[in-house]
């Protein structure tokens, strides 16, 4: 359509004359109905000859029809002077604002705002918080955010990690953030978790490396015990036989100051070897970071050399609580984030590693995941059918995972809209969507079933229509203002229902394109769309836009859609 088109409008007399047509043509419709009805039976002589098209228009029925076209025509040219007519009152309207408009700030994907409690979760987020504060609380416990792609999993979690700081008043509890989607599968994932938790012990604890090694001497002080005496007890007998040589010998035998001087030689050579030079490499490697050391022993390149070493890091993690966490209270809490962007090998590497790895009554997890995320890796890695993998996945978090809670289905948007909507306008003075357009937005989303949507995906709707908004400002000749009202709510529609927005698309005519949406469904000879559509309520909101609109309503929406051109 030529947005530049401009149009004579009728006068008032002659469009009050057109609507007087109109008129008198629906009463000899009328008329000819109620004939057929009451009176009209069918007589014609058999031996007459009569053309068939003549014997209709000349019929009751013929007449009718004739009238109906004849209507259909009048009023095509009536609704094209309304929809002139409506196009110049809002190109008015829109000329008075447009100058108070500015475009918006898009919101990034993994902006989230924790203030506003736009969904009522905080009051679960601080109970959950209660319970991880509180001494009794002990490890192992996992609790474990389901919910799916975008269903504000991450602002869930912060919510929680709010609440924990603010109740830990004696900074006894330690958070750990863990983006699992930065694991490297090079690496094994248990590795970059410990390597999280030596890095928050170095950080947060004075001397960190002497009271670990003191923890780790104080772990195991029998086998230390055992070596130094061992070794003391080879150094006095190397001594002993030393002064015993040197008795036994004369001062004029050579092999007697041979004798003694290996002797004491070798004691000399373990003394240092045992005692001296391991000091000396004790206080150099505790130059060296834990976590470095940690992540080095791990760097392995199979599951059966790493088996050892795992071992290895699950004792030096025990002796690192007991050099970290000293009192009853003292706790860490990993919040694991990200997970939905794991590898299916990731994810399953991840729950393998809080259960094989770590089981220390310190140490409790809070992870957040797409429960089909779950089902993939499981079917995947651990060779699980479609049908086996729910009652699979039932057990295994039952087994696995102490507390469950599946983040619901939001049913209103309505507070969400609002923040961002609030969050995009560039000032106070300027707006980027006017109160009726937020308000529209508003019923188009909470009208869409909440299976279709997230809250990251109401984000993206809206970050699109900032960008669709300013394309019809900055492009779209203001002589012909495009109603963004309704842009949004096709828009919306389109992106929702692919296939009944098509369908719509295809009842379109050329000579009838100034015609609503309503009388074109119910003009069209193809199947009823109005019966087949499965989203009526949505139609609703539609049925007096105009089907040349809805035209270019699609064609700018297929800038973001071209799948729906």
């Amino acid at each position: 359509m030529n947005t530049n088109e401009k149009r004579k409008l009728m006068s008032q007399e002659e469009r009050q004359k057109l609507i007087n047509e109109i008129e008198g043509v629906n009463c000899e419709i009328d008329d000819i109905e109620c004939y057929i009805t009451q009176n009209y039976i069918e007589n014609i002589p058999d031996e007459e000859q009569i053309d068939p098209l003549e014997e209709y228009y000349a019929s009751p029925e013929g007449q009718l029809q004739m009238l109906f076209e004849e209507r259909q025509e009048l009023e095509e040219k009536l609704f094209e002077d309304n929809y002139w007519r409506k196009n110049v009152e809002y190109t008015e309207a829109y000329k008075e604002r447009i100058e108070e408009y500015s475009g918006g700030n898009v919101i990034s994907d993994i902006e989230c705002d924790i203030s506003k409690d736009v969904f009522n979760r905080k009051k679960l987020a601080r109970t959950i918080a209660e319970t991880l504060s509180k001494p009794e609380c002990k490890g192992p416990f996992n609790i474990g955010i389901l919910g799916k792609w975008g269903q504000g999993k991450t602002v869930f979690l912060e919510h929680i990690k709010k609440s924990i700081i603010e109740k830990d008043v004696e900074s006894r509890i330690h958070i750990i953030e863990y983006n699992a989607s930065e694991y490297d599968e090079r690496e094994k994932i248990w590795a970059n978790l410990a390597n999280c938790l030596f890095e928050e012990y170095e950080r947060k604890t004075w001397f960190a490396k002497i009271r670990f090694y003191i923890s780790k001497v104080k772990s195991d002080i029998r086998v230390y015990a055992e070596k130094v005496i061992l070794n003391i007890f080879i150094i006095v007998i190397l001594f002993g036989l030393t002064i015993f040589s040197k008795g036994l010998f004369s001062i004029k035998n050579i092999f007697g100051y041979f004798a003694g001087t290996s002797v004491g030689l070798s004691a000399a050579i373990i003394a240092v070897s045992k005692m001296v030079i391991p000091f000396l490499k004790t206080a150099i490697s505790s130059s060296i970071p834990l976590s470095d050391k940690i992540v080095g022993k791990m760097k392995l390149p199979s599951y059966v050399e790493v088996l050892g070493t795992r071992a290895e890091i699950a004792l030096d993690l025990n002796v690192l609580f007991d050099a970290w966490l000293k009192k009853e209270a003292d706790k860490v809490v990993i919040f694991v984030d990200e997970l939905d962007r794991c590898t299916e090998k990731g994810i399953v590497e991840f729950f393998q590693s809080i259960q094989l790895l770590v089981s220390n009554k310190k140490l409790c997890f809070v992870f957040a995941i797409d429960e089909r995320c779950l089902e993939k890796a499981f079917m995947k890695c651990n060779g699980i059918s479609n049908e086996e993998v729910k009652p699979y996945l039932k057990q295994f978090l039952d087994k696995y995972v102490s507390v469950i809670i599946p983040l619901e289905d939001i049913n209103d948007y309505s507070k969400f809209i609002r923040d961002i909507v609030g969050r995009v306008k560039p000032n106070e003075e300027r707006f980027c969507f006017t109160e009726d357009e937020v308000q529209t937005l508003i019923k188009c989303i909470n009208t869409v079933p909440k299976k279709f949507l997230t809250p990251r995906k109401v984000k993206k709707i809206i970050n699109i229509l900032i960008l669709l908004k300013e394309y019809c400002v900055r492009n779209i000749n203001r002589e012909y203002a495009i109603k963004f009202e309704e842009l949004i709510t096709w828009y919306i529609f389109a992106l929702i229902y692919r296939g009944e927005a098509k369908d719509i698309l295809s009842i379109y005519q050329d000579n009838k394109k100034f015609i609503s949406l309503r009388n074109a469904m119910s003009r069209s000879f193809t199947e009823k769309i109005e019966e087949s559509l499965m989203c009526k309520k949505y139609v609703q909101y539609m049925q007096d836009y105009f089907m040349n609109d809805i035209i270019l309503y699609n064609y700018i929406s297929s800038f973001f859609m071209p799948e729906v051109s």
